[in-house]
């Protein structure tokens, strides 16, 4: 839903995916060799590194090579997915907040006096459970019933 935020591609999106999905369990990270990742995408490696150095430089694609025992470089490379993951999950947090804030916003105008219960009035619920109310002034509460309780 937020993908195109974040100024990932399709290809890279995909790839994404398959970092999550290529072992037995979910993980955000996997141990490769491009000729890997250009088998299963039916790219040339050299597009499949274009790619990557994009999602990189593009801050979404963490890429660490592997080394040896004896100090040299593998042909594997380490890729981890966390900072795409990671500014997904806060794009959804920002979201969350917003679709709340909108959620309990009330505009004052739109309400009207038969729907206005005093402050400490006795509130009763369908469920027969009573309630009495005490608020801080300015302070609307939406009821089952569709009246507001509100503090002015």
């Amino acid at each position: 839903m937020f993908y195109h935020q974040t100024s990932i591609t399709e290809w890279g999106m995909a790839f994404v995916r398959w970092i999550m999905f290529v072992k037995e369990s979910i993980q955000p990270e996997v141990c490769c060799t491009i000729a890997d990742v250009a088998a299963h995408f039916c790219l040339s490696e050299r597009q499949i590194r274009r790619h990557l150095l994009t999602m990189k430089s593009s801050g979404l694609l963490e890429i660490t090579d592997c080394i040896d025992m004896a100090g040299r470089r593998t042909g594997y490379c380490y890729y981890d997915c966390t900072p795409f993951l990671r500014r997904i999950a806060a794009l959804a947090q920002e979201h969350a907040q917003l679709r709340l804030d909108e959620q309990f916003a009330i505009d004052p105008s739109s309400i009207e006096p038969s729907m206005v219960a005093e402050p400490y009035d006795e509130l009763q619920f369908s469920d027969g459970f009573v309630s009495y109310v005490s608020m801080p002034d300015g302070t609307y509460v939406s009821m089952p019933d569709g009246t507001y309780v509100s503090m002015l």
